[in-house]
């Protein structure tokens, strides 16, 4: 902005101007504004509604109940399956490689 031009709002060409009007005026005809211009915000935090705990649990229990619980117990346990076989391998893991270290004659070299 130059000294000539020491408002916000005015434009700092004409040309700008007139394609900011025609912009407006388009907008409003084809696409109407309605949203305020200024939402406080504690009406958003008023208005929010608190969280539902399990809801996806909650819609798959409407039809099918004991399904549901089936395939919670099926993951769950699937989980702890694949827990157990992660520590396990890492556990392999290390013994192969204390078993090379000390068996290849490594940890002569030390």
């Amino acid at each position: 902005i130059d000294a000539h031009h020491t408002r916000r709002n005015e434009p700092i060409h004409p040309e700008f101007e007139r394609i900011e009007r025609s912009e407006v005026k388009m907008a409003d005809r084809f696409f109407p504004n309605t949203m305020p211009d200024f939402i406080p915000e504690d009406s958003l935090i008023a208005e929010a509604p608190p969280p539902v705990e399990g809801s996806l649990t909650r819609l798959l229990y409407l039809p099918y109940k004991s399904l549901c619980q089936l395939l919670k117990k099926s993951a769950l346990e699937l989980k702890d399956t694949v827990i157990i076989i992660a520590l396990v391998l890492v556990f392999f893991i290390g013994c192969m490689s204390i078993w090379h270290f000390v068996w290849d004659g490594e940890y002569d070299n030390y």
